[in-house]
């Protein structure tokens, strides 16, 4: 079987095939030159939380407050986690996954990944159009790992990868073509 895979990059440093549960992921790793930074003297502030996935507030003026909705997620990870508990009581013996657990966090794991990916494009592209020169987010080490907010909140809380937004929003706005003032 032969494919070819179109990459619109000129410098592809390597190709890595990584096995998944049910397939196979072609990651294509290439260089890209940073662009210049944003002299900007605007500031926006970012609160990552569950429910407004993303709050960002501006000191620039006229400039409307951005909400991004983590509503999809959460109920994403409620839907996996519920079922995820089902599929479990069914197994036997000590078997701690089967083929349909393996598949519906595969699925779960594709969607949040994608939400991920989309949300901080989304934050990235309004912090350029609107010329923003400095981006602080709101973290605090360790903030799950001593959470005891009850179970469900604690579940709807510790599943959602903020550090991993948090990161994905920081390559991005290095990334992000400067617009100037």
């Amino acid at each position: 079987m032969k494919s070819c895979i179109p990459v619109v990059v000129e410098t592809v440093i390597e190709v890595r095939i990584v096995p998944a549960t049910n397939c196979y992921i072609i990651e294509v790793v290439y260089e890209k030159a940073l662009e210049p930074q944003i002299h900007s003297t605007y500031v926006a502030g970012i609160d990552l939380g569950i429910d407004s996935k993303v709050a960002l507030s501006t000191n620039k003026p006229g400039v409307k407050p951005m909400l991004v909705n983590g509503k999809p997620l959460k109920s994403v990870n409620q839907l996996y986690n519920k079922r995820k508990a089902k599929y479990q009581s069914h197994l036997k013996g000590n078997r701690k996954s089967s083929r349909k657990i393996e598949a519906l966090s595969y699925h779960r794991n594709r969607f949040v990944e994608n939400y991920l990916h989309n949300t901080s494009k989304l934050v990235v592209n309004y912090l350029v159009t609107n010329n923003i020169g400095t981006v602080v987010i709101g973290k605090n080490d360790n903030w799950k790992q001593s959470a005891n907010i009850g179970k469900k909140n604690n579940q709807s809380f510790t599943q959602i990868p903020h550090d991993k937004l948090l990161k994905q929003i920081t390559y991005k706005c290095q990334l992000a073509p400067n617009q100037g003032d």
